[in-house]
């Protein structure tokens, strides 16, 4: 137990708080879903049978009055209206075509109209052997009529009106299907007897409850002697009557009954919807939940972290750093004695320190003048000539790298040396480029560079060496370790001015650095106070290395290069021309160089 508590005391304020607030946020909404899950199932399982239980006694309900109407209209077309009574009396002979006849057609015809869908076939029988129908219909000649049930019923003269199912079809428009006969005698009245008989489309029975077959439901219809009228496609094999509900329901004052089995499945994938709908909502809380109490946590500690933070830049030597004090809590009020406490000691250190700076000051101007003068004695021929002479050596002795280098190094120092021209065209710029470029492939390896400059472009005058030290830039602050670096060297006209563009993917800098620098740019005025406010703001944060790339023995610079590059443009050219820097999607950065070009004559 002891241990326990050790490792747990071991963690971090923000992992206790994290752990603390997912305890008490998660398992109450866990244990409260798993709770509701169980109490709610029976009651959506109850709600569901009452929701299935409405829909099939509406359905049963649609049905039975479809039926009752057609008896209806049956009983009024023999009983209370003149049509039966005509029929008995009407001028009509087996396989004859009177006006009779044709009146009851149409008769026959309007009846069956009324029920499309409903009823395949309606006719009325006369017993001297007369048929009534409507013209829409034609006989099935390979039936006898004499041997159907509904003829059997006309001599019995039975008071019975619905059939049993059968196939029988004496009409060749009737669908080939068991249906059921609905039959209503006319016995002893005008001297004749007769029977209007109406068949049943067999669809009747399906169409109504068609909504309400799936895979998980069987229906089945049967009359009220147990014969099987309809029965659904759908059989529930392997199922035992526990997994099913079934319901009953009687049509036709009971002439049919109705018998429809639900699989409990159909019930619980209802309720098994409303379950992952439930575990989505508490799978987002929880997610939320975890969010939350990570921000919280975050938060929280985030001001020890920043303090802890300073002090390890301190412990390091770095006293111009301070800790943020956002508020007026405990931590802020540390933070602030500690920033008191930093500042002391770094006006402590700064006295000593100017005072021994003062003398090694004296003493590196004295050494600075020996090297510039020795520096000033060295002649160019020589430095060439001494070149070449390597070069020669390395040839002899088929060395070819250290023949590239030694002439890409004369060349780059008689172009940079040469004092004739300050301003020279843009193709010899570029070539400059080139050859820097070859001598950092030389010493690093190959580089990843694109340059794609507009033919039309490289007439254009250019201050001299103004894109090389760019490139440096890139090389001493953008490339801080090993990996596949490149550089793009792009332009195009605008507005007749030659826009150019550097652009390498390296580290880049931060947005503040960034419009900084494109202020200075803005409101390049005092030189010195310029150069003050560019030293001011490095490329490079105190915790970031200087590039690998970089010349181990070049002096950690600053902005100064910029905007040394930048005076020289604006001395020559005048505003709005100069340098500008923009954001690179990605990381690096893009130095954006705007020199003239067609809007003003610059003389080369």
């Amino acid at each position: 137990m002891q241990l326990i508590v050790q490792l747990w005391m071991n963690r971090s304020l923000r992992t206790k708080l994290f752990v603390l607030m997912i305890v008490v946020a998660v398992i109450p909404n866990i244990i409260t879903n798993m709770i509701t899950q169980v109490y709610y199932r029976d009651i959506t399982k109850e709600i569901e049978i009452d929701r299935m239980q409405r829909s099939i006694n509406q359905t049963s309900s649609n049905l039975d009055a479809t039926l009752k109407t057609i008896v209806s209209d049956m009983f009024y077309f023999i009983a209370y209206s003149d049509q039966g009574d005509e029929l008995l009396q009407a001028d009509a002979a087996p396989g004859g075509l009177t006006e009779d006849m044709r009146k009851a057609s149409k008769q026959l015809g309007n009846f069956r109209m009324r029920y499309p869908g409903d009823v395949d076939s309606v006719f009325f029988y006369r017993d001297d052997g007369v048929f009534f129908h409507d013209y829409g219909l034609s006989m099935n000649e390979s039936v006898d009529p004499y041997h159907m049930q509904w003829y059997s019923h006309f001599q019995q003269k039975s008071s019975e009106i619905w059939g049993q199912p059968s196939n029988e079809l004496l009409f060749n428009q009737d669908k080939s299907a068991k249906t059921v006969y609905i039959m209503m005698g006319m016995y002893g009245l005008q001297g004749h007897d007769g029977m209007l008989v109406v068949r049943l489309n067999p669809d009747i029975f399906g169409k109504y409850f068609q909504h309400l077959t799936s895979v998980n439901t069987a229906i089945q219809i049967q009359n009220k002697l147990g014969d099987t009228l309809y029965v659904s496609s759908n059989e529930f094999k392997n199922v035992s009557d526990g997994h099913l509900v079934q319901f009953q329901e009687h049509v036709a004052d009971g002439e049919f009954l109705i018998n429809v089995s639900i699989s409990e499945e159909l019930i619980y994938k209802r309720i098994n919807q409303i379950k992952k709908i439930n575990t989505i909502i508490v799978s987002l809380s929880i997610i939320l939940a975890f969010m939350l109490s990570l921000l919280f946590s975050s938060k929280l500690t985030r001001q020890l972290r920043n303090l802890l933070h300073v002090m390890r830049k301190v412990e390091k030597g770095d006293f111009q750093v301070a800790a943020p004090v956002p508020y007026q809590d405990e931590i802020s009020k540390l933070s602030l004695v500690f920033n008191q406490m930093v500042k002391k000691i770094s006006l402590l250190i700064g006295e000593v320190y100017d005072t021994r700076m003062e003398k090694m000051a004296a003493q590196l101007r004295q050494r600075e003048a020996v090297i510039l003068a020795l520096q000033n004695q060295i002649n160019p021929h020589f430095l060439y000539n001494t070149l070449e002479t390597i070069n020669c050596r390395a040839i002899i002795h088929q060395t070819p790298d250290i023949s590239v280098m030694c002439t890409s190094l004369a060349q780059f120092f008689r172009y940079a040396i040469e004092k004739r021209q300050v301003i020279v065209p843009l193709h010899k710029e570029i070539e400059h480029v080139r050859t820097y470029l070859r001598i950092q492939e030389e010493r690093f390896g190959e580089l990843l560079v694109d340059i794609e400059i507009p033919d039309e472009l490289l007439p254009c005058p250019i201050v001299k060496l103004t894109l090389q030290p760019l490139l440096e830039n890139a090389f001493n602050y953008g490339f801080t370790e090993e990996g596949e670096y490149g550089l793009r060297i792009w332009g195009e006209e605008c507005d007749g001015n030659c826009v150019l563009f550097v652009e390498d993917n390296g580290v880049g800098i931060s947005e503040e650095k960034r419009e900084h620098f494109n202020r200075l740019f803005a409101d390049t005025g005092n030189e010195e106070t310029d150069i003050q406010e560019a030293g001011a703001t490095p490329l490079l944060t105190d915790e970031e290395e200087p590039s690998p790339l970089a010349n181990s023995a070049m002096p950690r610079t600053t902005g100064i290069g910029l905007l040394n590059v930048h005076r020289r443009i604006r001395l020559l050219f005048g505003k709005p021309y100069g340098l500008y820097l923009l954001p690179t999607p990605g990381g690096g950065v893009t130095v954006q160089m705007t020199v003239p070009w067609k809007n003003k004559e610059v003389p080369l």
